[in-house]
């Protein structure tokens, strides 16, 4: 008998084998276009990150313009809060630049021994009962003679003395945890009816507080002696040195950079005793989310 020999290749076998071989060319086809993709995001991506990066420059060469600003402004401005506070707005090459200065130290600065007996009056200025007033202060004494470390933040500090969030939230715009063991001195000048109770910390009665923001001229003090004369009537002895003023010490700086890579911002906090002005705080800040349409 023969032996069969090899069987050829029929129809079928040749039409499978010519749709797998497209099938492949189909697959190889795309992931080259997956590749393509993904090497036009990384690409996209990396031009944002630049532009990104620009823009962050651009806002660190602000800041070191404002913190030799500062002191320029605050004797331009003289007394006259407002002229110091109105943003300010110039040009670094194809970017726009606003700063935006703010007065930081009109209150009670926790990190100044607690705040001292100013912390008792401010809780009592905001209505805590007295004797919640005396267990938050005395934690706080306690709390800071432990630490040896100074707050980061007010709300740090409430949530280590347990005070209640609804009793923290008139106190909250009234503290401040300055990285300085001195109290916040401040500007008489840029004081509102809002900061009645930083005046009572300070050892005013409501009424002498109240009478003193009243009494403040057009052009505001001319001097801490002016301010104490309106609230009490007499000049004491011994004035708060450094506690008040018709300048401030700290302030706080928001910077906005808007160019060709986006917008960047910036916040600060700014000390002023010294010449250029000395960073004391600072973060990146993220811009707003755009309301859902």
């Amino acid at each position: 008998m023969r032996e069969a020999g090899p069987c050829s290749s029929g129809p079928a076998e040749r039409g499978a084998a010519l749709l797998a071989a497209l099938a492949l060319v189909a697959l190889l086809s795309g992931l080259a276009a997956l590749g393509l993709t993904r090497v036009r995001a990384a690409s996209d991506a990396a031009v944002e990150l630049s532009s990104r990066a620009e823009e962050r420059l651009a806002t660190l060469s602000a800041v070191a313009i404002a913190q030799d600003l500062i002191t320029e402004l605050k004797a331009r401005a003289d007394r006259r809060v407002a002229a110091l506070e109105a943003p300010l707005a110039l040009t670094l090459g194809d970017r726009r630049v606003v700063f935006r200065f703010t007065h930081a130290g009109a209150c009670v600065n926790l990190n100044a021994a607690g705040g001292a007996g100013g912390l008792r009056r401010l809780l009592d200025a905001t209505g805590l009962p007295p004797a919640e007033a005396e267990r938050v202060a005395e934690a706080t004494r306690i709390a800071v003679e432990r630490r040896g470390l100074m707050w980061a933040e007010p709300s740090e500090w409430r949530a280590a003395v347990g005070l209640a969030p609804e009793a923290f939230a008139p106190l909250a715009p009234l503290l401040c945890t300055l990285p300085t063991r001195e109290p916040a001195g401040f500007n008489v000048n840029a004081l509102t009816a809002a900061h009645l109770p930083v005046l009572v910390a300070l050892g005013l009665s409501p009424d002498q507080a109240r009478r003193a923001l009243a009494a403040r001229p057009a052009g505001g003090f001319r001097s801490t002696a002016d301010f104490w004369q309106a609230a009490t009537g007499a000049e004491p002895d011994d004035l708060p040195e450094g506690l008040v003023g018709t300048t401030a010490r700290w302030f706080q700086l928001e910077v906005t950079v808007d160019g060709p890579g986006g917008r960047s911002r910036r916040k600060l906090l700014l000390d002023t005793a010294v010449q250029p002005a000395r960073i004391a705080a600072s973060a990146w800040l993220a811009e707003p989310e755009a309301p859902a349409a």
